[in-house]
């Protein structure tokens, strides 16, 4: 088995820029259907539309840019679109920040 790095908990992004992020976040996250916890975080349940894969991913894409210490799985099936967001214990705090909690 293979350890992982340890990543700072850290957002890199510039503070001007966050305001909007966080409102692309909390835009999603209103179109989710549903929510479970998963280990180490939580997983939104969508239902499946067109392009909201890619949404997902090119969001969670640009969260990884400035907030490492995130980790992001979208999955697909042929009934629903997921997104699972995990982090570190020290981090997940941050989670209910992109969840608008």
């Amino acid at each position: 088995m293979t350890e992982r790095r340890t990543i700072p908990i850290a957002c890199t992004l510039e503070p001007a820029a966050l305001p909007a992020r966080l409102a692309a976040w909390h835009a999603v996250v209103g179109e989710s259907v549903a929510e479970e916890p998963v280990e180490g975080g939580v997983r939104l349940r969508f239902a499946r539309t067109p392009g909201l894969p890619a949404r997902l991913a090119a969001l969670a894409e640009a969260e990884q840019g400035c907030c490492g210490f995130f980790e992001f799985r979208v999955g697909l099936t042929p009934e629903d679109v997921t997104l699972d967001i995990t982090a570190p214990p020290d981090a997940r705090p941050l989670i209910d920040t992109l969840l608008n909690r």
